[in-house]
């Protein structure tokens, strides 16, 4: 048949995959009765039965079982000279015995031919796409003939191809079982033809690469690439093979043109050790799938490639059931044979005899291989030798062998020795190292404290922070009536605002360790020191009131004036004595510099103190007992009524110096706070005039306050952490709820908590409620906080692989269409989804995405996936892709162009870019490519409404083989396509 198709005029084999063909008949003469009879055959050439009209007509139970397995004839009109034969050859495949279909037509009265009036035969496909057309009677062979085969279906694995061409169309009317085997053959050398052809093109590819002529060899290896496209059983990955060798030839031609130019490769060029490793790479892909037969050890051979010659026979020593015993050996005998004028046979016998190959013994062949001793024997007797002397030369060649095979094993033991010893001294030699530079860092240290315990003039085991306290105290003795008046100052600043007072010691750090540490005098002045010895302790009980009045200021509420960070640790100005050791360190008090190595020692000594310190800053105070009151917080503003818990009640209560108004049963009204936030004395008085007081009965606080929560959408089933945050809630957060359930709390200050995210078995906007140990609540908006759906495919087409989400074409390529597992989630803008692309290969298809509204059993075969190879083979589908010379959108089975400036998948999806889909509420489909919107069509057809669920669709196909749904994508603002375009238009 001529194709109508140009691309596939003169093919040989047109691929069809597992799709829907219909063959139909048509002739003008109403005087001539034709039947349009499908043969099915297997391999061998044994028929499994026909299907033609007069079976539809006579034995309906036997076409009943026929459309079953996925054969239909459809109702013949013989006064219209009309006739139709079904095949689903997916149905079909599922079969597994059917390996052929024959479709023939013929003359139902043997008294007429085909000469003297019109008969043509099409093939149509899926969606009434054209294979092709003939017209019979046009062909002098067949136009006096009584019967002509139309074509000829063959199965290879699970995809389907159509011969032509190659096969005579004059043959008589089937079914005759020679003529069955006869057509069978014919099609088992066409394809047995093109791999022949195959192989001795990629001799020749590979003999001109030797050669070094690229440029021929570039050119012959697009030709075995159409080649390998049109086979009907073209492997996808053998494919991709050759589409890199085409690469690296036109890298390798490029680095010749290069070698003749002095100035060099560009940047865009690989580099020529980059150019060869990938030669490399393919020589010994070449050897890995030629045949382990002569052809395939010549063809290998002319590779003249140690590394391939190597691949080649290790995989004939596997065949042969031997044993590798050293790589050398073989890397050396390979080379022996590259480019040489030996046999198959003959490397097999040398690899027999050699010592770095070991045979199986006791393996019993159907005959004698050529490196058995057995056939050395038999050899040896038909030449005349003696049974005895055969027999001596017999033991004497196995004795050699056994003496080679014991060399060989002590080799390789003497190499696993040799390995072990220096593993286990490169061991010892690390340990050694690392033992040596810690013993160092010892000495190192030890000297230091040494050196400023004597330059100070202090005992060695006094306490780290005692020395620091000493030396800021006496440097500020020598500073005189200057550092007193410091002092007073900086007293009065952490008493007035403890937060400026931190973010001035802050300040002074950041200064002090932008610039480099100066060397501090370490001696004071001995005059001015003696004149102020008596003051020496009072410096030092002075610095150590501050640190009180500075953690009492604390714990007292003033954590509003400084946000905590995440951490459980409070930053440093907040934490008396931390010391950093990566620059100076300021004195909390006097704001004198201190040099790394003279707070080593407070630093490793003190290094739990950072986060023991700040866990009794956050805590509400010492261990007593809670007042019998609740709440046991309230607002500053007052009025907020607390009930007495326990059965003996106070006849008057007071809180901050501030009575409570009575009420009846317990009850007090809380008076408003003019002092500071924070916990405040409660005193209770009873009737038998005892008097108990609570130092922290009660907390005033601001009104909790619900800031930020992240991330503010999470998927329903996520293992993730939330970071939220509030105003000061004045106590420790103890408690979190999202959506009504309890979180695990983390960590926690009186304003940020991280909780684990509860799951959820609901989508949908949850309120978050964070609670204090004062009772203080901050509450969320309902939009602050939202779990959506997981996103993730469902069902998949027959060469889909699931794994972790990711959605990978393998085998062929198309059969990957993809669906959404759960209805596209509603969002203002519609329903929207994003897919990733992960991985690309060079093809002329490429993928479509887009939305459908059918999701059911019917679009699914017996293996639980989608029947249809393409997604526009579905039902009421919106799709935008593929190829045809730029895009398509797949209206509702209609097809309408796309821009190609706008968007064309075959050149913009490369890996890593992001492809969103919205669906908008005015039935428009969008497009984005990494937020950018490329294109925007209107919907037609049975558009679906409001009230229909969507589903995502992904054609996995050609260009793109990998990809996965990103969770819980969002549509980007509001930008359309034109704007996009006219902004293209206006840059360039």
């Amino acid at each position: 048949f001529a194709a109508q198709d140009n691309s596939n005029r003169g093919m040989d084999v047109l691929a069809l995959g597992q799709e829907r063909v219909t063959c139909v008949l048509n002739w003008r003469s109403t005087g001539v009765e034709l039947d349009l009879v499908a043969t099915l055959a297997q391999e061998e050439g044994d028929v499994l039965g026909t299907v033609d009209g007069r079976l539809r007509a006579h034995a309906g139970n036997v076409d009943s079982q026929w459309r079953e397995c996925g054969v239909k004839h459809g109702a013949p009109n013989p006064t219209g000279g009309h006739e139709e034969l079904t095949l689903e050859l997916d149905t079909l495949c599922l079969t597994g015995i059917v390996d052929y279909v024959i479709i023939t037509a013929s003359v139902r009265d043997e008294a007429h031919s085909f000469a003297g009036f019109h008969i043509e035969a099409t093939l149509n496909g899926v969606g009434g796409r054209e294979l092709c057309r003939r017209v019979l009677t046009d062909d002098p062979s067949v136009s006096g003939q009584r019967g002509a085969i139309v074509a000829i279906f063959s199965r290879r694995g699970e995809e389907w191809s159509l011969l032509w061409k190659l096969l005579a169309l004059g043959a008589d009317r089937l079914p005759p079982a020679m003529t069955v085997r006869t057509v069978t053959e014919l099609a088992r050398q066409a394809h047995i033809a093109q791999g022949s052809e195959f192989q001795q093109m990629t001799r020749k590819v590979n003999r001109m690469a030797t050669e070094e002529d690229f440029a021929g060899a570039l050119i012959l290896q697009e030709q075995l690439i159409s080649l390998i496209m049109d086979s009907p059983t073209a492997d996808p990955q053998e494919v991709d093979r050759q589409l890199a060798r085409q690469e690296d030839l036109r890298q390798l031609a490029n680095r010749r043109e290069h070698l003749r130019n002095p100035r060099g490769a560009t940047d865009s060029q690989p580099s020529p050790a980059a150019v060869d490793a990938a030669f490399l790479q393919q020589l010994l892909m070449q050897a890995q799938i030629e045949p382990l037969d002569e052809d395939g050890y010549q063809g290998v051979s002319m590779l003249a490639n140690g590394p391939a010659m190597a691949v080649f026979v290790r995989r004939a020593l596997e065949k042969e059931g031997g044993r590798l015993l050293s790589e050398d050996g073989l890397k050396e005998f390979a080379s022996g044979h590259c480019g040489g004028s030996g046999s198959y046979r003959g490397l097999l016998d040398e690899v027999s005899s050699s010592w770095w190959a070991e045979f199986p013994t006791g393996v019993t062949r159907t005959s004698p291989g050529p490196g058995d001793p057995q056939r050395r024997h038999q050899e040896a007797l038909a030449r005349g030798q003696s049974q005895e002397d055969a027999a001596r030369a017999l033991a004497a060649q196995e004795q050699q062998r056994q003496q080679v095979q014991q060399e060989a094993a002590r080799r390789l033991a003497a190499e696993e020795q040799q390995r072990a010893q220096e593993t286990a001294a490169r061991i010892a030699a690390e340990e050694i190292q690392r033992a040596e530079e810690a013993e160092a860092r010892l000495r190192l240290l030890e000297h230091q404290r040494a050196q400023e315990a004597a330059t100070h003039q202090l005992p060695i085991g006094q306490q780290p922070h005692e020395r620091a306290l000493t030396e800021q105290s006496a440097r500020a003795s020598a500073d005189g009536d200057r550092g007193h008046r410091e002092d007073a100052e900086q007293s009065a600043q952490a008493e007035a605002d403890p937060r400026r007072h931190e973010e001035t010691v802050l300040s002074g750090r950041a200064s002090v360790e932008r610039e480099e540490p100066a060397q501090v005098q370490a001696e004071p002045d001995n005059n001015r020191a003696e004149g102020n010895e008596a003051n020496l302790a009072l410096e030092q009980e002075q610095e150590q009131e501050q640190v009180a009045e500075h953690v009492e200021a604390q714990r007292a509420g003033m954590r509003s004036a400084t946000a905590l960070p995440e951490s459980e640790n409070l930053p440093s100005a907040a934490l008396p004595f931390q010391a950093e050791v990566v620059g100076a360190v300021p004195s909390l008090r006097h704001g004198v510099t201190l040099l790394p190595e003279q707070v080593v020692a407070a630093q490793e000594e003190k290094a739990s103190e950072p986060q023991e310190e700040a866990e009794e800053v956050l805590s509400d105070g010492p261990d007593e007992e809670p007042a019998p009151i609740e709440p046991r917080g309230g607002e500053r503003s007052g009025g907020k009524r607390i009930r007495w818990t326990s059965e003996e009640r106070p006849v008057g209560v007071t809180i901050g110096r501030r009575p409570c108004a009575p009420l009846k049963d317990g009850v007090f009204v809380v008076p408003m706070c003019d002092d500071d936030l924070g916990p405040h004395p409660l005193v209770a008085a009873f009737e038998n005039g005892e008097q108990r007081t609570w130092e922290r009965g009660f907390t005033y606080w601001i009104p909790g306050e619900f800031r930020t929560i992240d991330p503010c959408r999470v998927s329903m089933k996520a293992d993730i952490d939330a970071f939220i945050v509030t105003n000061d809630l004045g106590a420790r957060i103890t408690d979190v709820s999202i959506g009504g359930v309890v979180c695990d709390v983390r960590r926690a200050t009186s304003s940020q908590v991280t909780v684990k995210v509860p799951f959820s078995e609901v989508d949908g906007p949850a309120l978050v409620v964070v609670k204090a140990r004062n009772g203080n609540i901050a509450t969320s908006m309902p939009e602050a906080f939202l779990y959506y759906q997981p996103d993730a495919f469902g069902f998949v087409g027959n060469c889909i692989e699931l794994v972790d989400g990711r959605a990978t074409r393998v085998d062929t390529l198309t059969a990957g269409v993809c669906l959404g597992a759960a209805p596209l989630r509603r969002c203002p803008q519609g329903r929207y989804y994003e897919i990733r692309v992960l991985e690309v290969r060079n093809s002329t298809r490429s993928l479509a995405v887009g939305v459908t509204t059918r999701k059911g059993d019917d679009i699914l075969n017996a293996r639980g996936r989608i029947r249809k190879d393409e997604a526009r083979a579905l039902e009421r589908v919106w799709l935008v892709g593929y190829e045809s010379r730029g895009a398509l959108f797949i209206n509702d089975k209609e097809e309408e162009r796309v821009a190609s400036r706008s968007w064309r998948p075959l050149q913009d999806a490369k890996e890593g870019v992001k492809i969103g889909v919205l669906w908008t509420t005015s039935a428009e489909i969008v497009i984005y490519q990494d937020g950018e919107e490329r294109v925007r069509a209107s919907a037609k057809g049975r558009v679906p409404g409001e009230d229909e669920d969507l589903f995502a669709l992904v054609d996995v196909q050609g260009s793109v083989k990998s990809v996965e749904l990103v969770d819980g994508a969002a549509p980007p603002p509001d930008v359309t396509a034109e704007d996009n375009l006219a902004s293209n238009d206006s840059q360039e």
